[in-house]
């Protein structure tokens, strides 16, 4: 409405920022890298896409995933699905939980506790974010890097 009567004496325009979470970010980067939208699978060493067997809602609710790794940097909120198999979160601080995560990691979010970048609602450009405050909370990337650095250690001595 603010643009339609914004236009009705001058010219105006409106470019949301929108999506939440940087979720269109997440998608944008996957396609971008891997030439395949979100719901694509790296089980077999490449990426697979698959829209229905890779639908995260579908593999809690049937049974067919082994663990889940959540990973909400933006906002402290609950899990959106309630499951019995593990789950590992790597999310916002301050994120509380129906049923506490085998594994939480709290991170930094971008462009509070870190710089970063999320992509425009209209998905033409990225836009950077700077750091605002220091928390020592690490980077979602950082986090990830770790989970996968101790899990390939625990494959290699059979702890896994």
């Amino acid at each position: 409405d603010l643009v339609t009567v914004a236009n009705e004496t001058t010219r105006f325009a409106c470019v949301p920022l929108g999506g939440n979470d940087n979720g269109l970010g997440a998608a944008q980067v996957c396609t971008w890298q891997e030439g395949f939208p979100l719901r694509t699978s790296f089980a077999s060493g490449r990426a697979g896409y698959d829209p229905y067997l890779f639908s995260w809602r579908r593999m809690i609710d049937s049974g067919d995933a082994d663990a889940v790794l959540w990973i909400s940097a933006f906002r402290a909120v609950p899990l959106p699905f309630e499951t019995g198999i593990p789950v590992i979160v790597v999310g916002a601080a301050g994120a509380e939980f129906a049923r506490e995560p085998e594994v939480y990691v709290a991170v930094g979010t971008p462009g509070v506790d870190h710089a970063g970048h999320v992509i425009r609602s209209d998905a033409v450009v990225s836009l950077p974010l700077q750091k605002l405050r220091e928390t020592g909370l690490p980077r979602t990337a950082d986090a990830l890097r770790m989970i996968e650095t101790q899990t390939a250690a625990r494959l290699k001595d059979g702890r896994c």
